[in-house]
């Protein structure tokens, strides 16, 4: 898995997760909070495609999202504490 692969910072529990890639997606499809854009003509604004949240590495993820009718793509910073929970930090975003 790519988190297993590149170097990641102490405080991460990695290990205690089974499978971080389905965690960190699973997280990020109940966070439509994080899209800096309002639906248009009804719709809602979200990350409805799993198969189109990238993760890059331990710190970033790249997204697409979408309501329907428009979409864009989004840039995150993120960060597992040792609850489980997960931060995330929009750090660019663009529709």
């Amino acid at each position: 898995q790519v988190l297993h692969s590149v170097p990641h910072p102490p405080d991460l529990n990695i290990d205690s997760i089974i499978d971080p890639i389905s965690y960190l997606k699973k997280d990020l499809i109940k966070r439509n909070d994080l899209i800096p854009y309002t639906g248009v003509l009804g719709g809602t604004m979200g990350f409805y495609d799993e198969n189109r949240i990238h993760v890059l590495n331990y710190k970033w993820v790249y997204a697409y999202f979408e309501d329907g009718h428009i979409g864009g793509e989004i840039l995150l910073e993120y960060n597992i504490l040792e609850d489980g929970k997960i931060n995330w930090k929009v750090i660019d975003a663009f529709r």
